[in-house]
């Protein structure tokens, strides 16, 4: 009796840890992906407010402001220019959305068990 309780007390402390860490690990590769898929869209915003809006009779392009300037980033500085700056996002990120999401697992599972 003695060896069952002490394997069914630490059985949902391991379950709990390894949901904390699925969770985290979710959040973070979710934070890596979004950044990912944004970041050129980052660098655009970034060198607007920092250049303003380029001279559409000057350039001489047509299209949106965002085609334009994905064109003139990946045309200038290839690919690898639509992603600057994503290190210190994913850095920040990650921790970010892992917390995020271990914790609305957390609540929720509490706000259920309370309801």
């Amino acid at each position: 009796m003695g060896s069952g309780e002490s394997g069914q007390s630490s059985h949902p402390q391991s379950i709990s840890i390894r949901e904390f860490i699925c969770h985290g690990g979710a959040g973070a590769t979710a934070g890596a992906i979004a950044a990912t898929f944004v970041c050129p869209l980052d660098v655009i915003k970034t060198r607007l407010q920092v250049h303003g809006l380029p001279q559409a009779s000057q350039s001489g392009a047509k299209g949106s402001v965002i085609i334009t300037s994905l064109q003139h980033i990946i045309k200038t500085e290839g690919v690898k220019g639509l992603y600057r700056g994503l290190s210190p996002t994913i850095i920040a990120l990650l921790p970010n959305w892992a917390v995020y999401f271990t914790l609305y697992e957390q609540l929720k599972g509490l706000l259920i068990s309370h309801g």
